[in-house]
């Protein structure tokens, strides 16, 4: 299963804000705007038909000292399988972006209309970086496409590519939003911080941006304060069966139309499928029975046995129990 995110990164991060412009949409001088416009219209043309060779031919200096062809296009192909055919893509926004800067990297704030309302770009110093984002039709839902572009010698070139679900079951972040606070008034706890999960997933822009809607979820969302939400930090897990899990993060997937609860665990051993299998089902168990509420908005749970040894820090086993396949909490034995 893939995440409902699959991000083409290219871009890093700095603190540091040198001085910075970033003008918006009809603001941008006519000319240059038109440049950029043809540019991602070729583009997000290629993304469509997914003409993966012709779209890194198209790519800047830095995607291609950063990623290889095959890496980029294996990417864009896992994002075929979590998302479909892309079609009908909208050009939604726009912003055109300078900076003067000693640093790499530069952090460029775009208002987004009122005062102190503002995404941050991180974007390579000392270039002109231009940011599109484009509404697309997935085969379940509706996807965000954001295309970074800069201006190198010969015109405009994709610097990175980002590609979200922007609903989930057909419903947009806003609902999710609405949702956890609802919750959270019947103090349902649990099944809120998962709600603002969902919200901030589905509002997500992609690498290098820091926008203002997410920012404002996740202060939230960090006001709950509960017990079973690890966030990083190992917490150990002790089943009615005796058996203990060091737990490291309770977080959502979205794909194929379901959304799931994740759970990810540090696996004992990846050579004993049959233990891991076993180990799944008894933390999906777990997790339905202490938390029936999850069952209002997701569809299972998925357990990510994840690696602890440098041996295993790629590895990854999944177990999906979908919520039909487990006995209702009410009917459940103890």
């Amino acid at each position: 299963m893939l995440m409902a995110g699959l991000l083409v990164l290219v871009m890093g991060c700095r603190n540091k804000t040198p001085q910075t412009s970033c003008i918006y949409g009809n603001d941008i001088p006519e000319a240059t705007q038109d440049e950029i416009m043809q540019a991602g219209g070729r583009l997000i043309q290629e993304l469509e038909n997914s003409e993966y060779p012709a779209l890194y031919q198209d790519a800047s200096q830095m995607l291609k000292r950063r990623q290889t062809r095959e890496q980029f296009a294996t990417l864009l192909r896992a994002a075929d399988v979590s998302f479909g055919a892309k079609e009908f893509s909208r050009l939604e926004e726009l912003y055109w972006m300078t900076s003067k800067a000693r640093e790499e990297e530069a952090v460029i704030p775009c208002n987004l209309g009122a005062q102190g309302v503002q995404d941050l770009h991180m974007v390579p110093a000392n270039h002109e970086v231009a940011a599109l984002v484009y509404k697309s039709h997935g085969t379940d839902e509706t996807l965000r496409v954001v295309l970074h572009l800069i201006k190198e010698e010969g015109g405009w070139k994709l610097l990175s590519l980002a590609i979200n679900a922007s609903t989930a079951k057909g419903r947009e972040a806003e609902s999710y939003f609405k949702a956890a606070r609802k919750s959270r008034e019947k103090n349902l706890l649990h099944l809120a911080a998962l709600q603002y999960r969902m919200a901030i997933l589905l509002s997500e822009l992609g690498p290098g941006v820091q926008e203002f809607t997410v920012s404002q979820i996740a202060t939230e969302m960090g006001q709950i304060k509960a017990d079973y939400l690890p966030q990083g930090s190992v917490q150990i897990w002790t089943m009615p069966s005796g058996h203990s899990y060091n737990v490291s993060n309770l977080s959502v997937i979205s794909a194929n139309n379901k959304i799931w609860v994740d759970v990810a665990y540090q696996a004992k051993s990846f050579t004993d499928t049959a233990g891991l299998e076993a180990d799944g089902k008894e933390l999906a168990k777990f997790l339905d029975q202490k938390f029936p509420e999850y069952r209002e908005d997701f569809d299972g749970i998925v357990a990510s046995a994840i690696g602890t040894t440098p041996a295993d820090a790629y590895k990854l086993y999944r177990v999906i129990v979908p919520f039909d396949q487990l006995s209702p909490p009410s009917a459940a034995k103890p």
